[in-house]
C-alpha cells in the first residue's frame, strides 16, 4: 500500500486426529520400606497424625518387618541390605493400564500483520494471529480416571504492535507490547495427589498430566544493542508477562483449599476455584538480561572478555505445593557469568576460561510435598520430605576447541 506500508495475511484450515494407545505394564520386583516405629522414623509418637490415625483404625504398632506387611496385605522381610528398612515383594501386574482414544478437531486459524515505515530508520506494525496446540495423552499417571487422560486442544488469540529502529550504525532499539488469549491453555499439573484405580491407593501425577485453563497474557519486551566501539558491543533485554487467571477449576493437593480432602475410590481428585484475575506465573513476570563482548588483538591472536548478568525480579510462583498448600514465592536474584579467552587466526582454536554464577548465588525454586502413599490409611500424614529444585551453584571451567579442515 504505496512504498512504505504494507498489509499481509493467511489462513489455514487444519484437520487434527490425535490417536493415543497407552499400555503400561509392570513386571515383579522389590522395593525397601522404612519400618514405621517410633524407635527408626519418629513417626508414630503420642499426638502426632499418624499414632491418632492408627489408634482410630485400632491396629497395634508394627513393630517388626512381619507385623509391617500385616498392615499392608503384603509380605515383608528385613532387609539384609539396608538395615531398619523392610523389603516387600512387588507382584508383576500391580500398576498395569490400557486405554485408547481416537478425537479428531478441526480448526481455522488466520495471521494478518501490517507495518509502516516513518523513514529507513523506523518502522512501526501491528500484527494478530490465531493458534492451535493438540492435546497430549496424560501418560506415567497409572490409574487416572478416564476423564482424566486427555484433555480438551488449546486455542489462542495473539495481538502485539511495536517500534523497530536503528540510530545510526551502532545502535538498535525495539520495544513491543503483547496480548495473549488462552482458551483451554495446555498446563502441566506435576505432583498432584489422585487416587490410582489399579493399585487401589494415593498416587503422584507426572509431568505429562496436562488440563485446561483459561489465562490471560500481558506484557512487553525492549530490545538495546550498541557497539560504542569497534571492539566493544553491549546489548540489554528487558521483558514483563504476567498470566492471569479468568477462572475456571484446576487439579490440587488436599488441603490447597476448602472442600478438599484425601484422596479416595470416592474422591479420586480435588480441584480448587481459580479466581479470575489471580496470578498464574510459574517464572519470573520481570526479566532482564545484559551482556556485553570486548576484544583485542593480541599479536597474531584475539583476546575477548564477556560477561551475561541475568536477572529475575519476584516470582510468585503459582502452582508450588509446599506443605499446607501455601505457594511460596522466589524473590529477586541476579547470576552472573564471565568468560575470557583467545582465539587463533581465522578461528582455527579458541581457549577459553569461565564462571558462571560468580557469586555463587543459591535460590530454592520450587518446592512440592511428595503423598505418603506406602499405605493407604497413611495417605493423609507428611511423609516427612520435600522435593526442592534449586538454581545451579558455581562453575569454573576451561574449554579448549580446535578446528580440523575447512570451517
Amino acid at each position: 500500500i504505496g512504498e512504505n506500508t504494507e498489509l499481509s495475511g493467511g489462513v489455514a484450515f487444519v484437520r487434527d486426529r490425535v490417536p493415543v494407545d497407552s499400555i503400561t505394564q509392570v513386571g515383579a520386583g522389590r522395593t525397601s520400606l522404612g519400618l514405621f516405629q517410633a524407635s527408626q522414623l519418629g513417626l508414630i509418637t503420642p499426638g502426632s497424625p499418624i499414632f491418632n490415625l492408627h489408634n482410630l483404625l485400632g491396629q497395634p504398632f508394627p513393630t517388626t518387618c512381619e507385623q509391617f506387611g500385616g498392615l499392608i496385605g503384603r509380605a515383608a522381610f528385613t532387609s539384609t541390605v539396608y538395615p531398619g528398612t523392610c523389603d516387600l515383594n512387588v507382584a508383576a501386574g500391580g500398576g498395569n493400564s490400557t486405554f485408547s482414544t481416537n478425537p479428531v478437531f478441526k480448526k481455522t486459524l488466520y495471521n494478518f500483520s501490517f507495518s509502516h515505515k516513518f523513514s529507513d530508520n523506523v518502522m512501526a506494525y501491528a500484527t494478530t494471529g490465531s493458534s492451535y496446540r493438540s492435546g497430549l495423552p496424560a501418560l506415567g499417571s497409572v490409574g487416572l480416571s478416564n476423564d482424566l487422560l486427555m484433555p480438551r486442544p488449546e486455542t489462542a488469540k495473539s495481538y502485539e504492535i511495536g517500534l523497530k529502529t536503528s540510530i545510526g550504525r551502532n545502535l538498535r532499539i525495539n520495544a513491543a507490547i503483547f496480548q495473549i488469549d488462552y482458551k483451554d491453555q495446555l498446563t502441566s499439573f506435576e505432583n498432584v495427589t489422585y487416587y490410582n484405580q489399579v493399585e487401589k491407593k494415593a498416587s503422584l501425577t507426572s509431568l505429562a498430566f496436562y488440563r485446561n485453563l483459561d489465562s490471560r497474557v500481558r506484557g512487553f519486551e525492549l530490545e538495546v544493542a550498541g557497539k560504542p566501539t569497534d571492539n566493544l558491543s553491549l546489548g540489554a533485554n528487558l521483558s514483563y508477562s504476567q498470566i492471569k487467571s479468568k477462572g475456571g477449576l484446576a487439579p490440587a493437593n488436599p488441603g490447597s483449599c476448602a472442600g478438599t480432602a484425601p484422596v479416595s475410590a470416592t474422591n479420586l481428585i480435588n480441584v480448587c476455584p481459580l479466581v479470575a484475575g489471580q496470578v498464574l506465573n510459574q517464572d519470573a513476570p520481570f526479566q532482564a538480561t545484559i551482556n556485553g563482548s570486548y576484544t583485542q588483538p593480541i599479536g597474531s591472536v584475539e583476546g575477548y572478555f564477556r560477561f551475561n548478568l541475568a536477572y529475575k525480579g519476584n516470582n510468585p510462583n503459582f502452582g508450588n505445593f509446599p506443605t499446607a498448600g501455601v505457594f511460596k514465592g522466589v524473590p529477586s536474584y541476579a547470576i552472573l557469568d564471565l568468560f575470557a579467552g583467545v582465539t587463533g587466526q581465522d578461528g582455527a582454536w579458541e581457549l577459553g576460561f569461565f564462571a558462571k554464577n560468580v557469586t555463587n548465588k543459591q535460590v530454592e525454586l520450587s518446592r512440592s510435598t511428595p503423598a505418603n502413599n506406602v499405605y493407604g490409611a497413611y495417605a493423609v500424614a507428611p511423609g516427612g520430605y520435600d522435593r526442592v529444585r534449586v538454581s545451579n551453584p558455581r562453575e569454573l571451567g576451561v574449554s579448549l576447541r580446535y578446528a580440523f579442515g575447512s570451517r
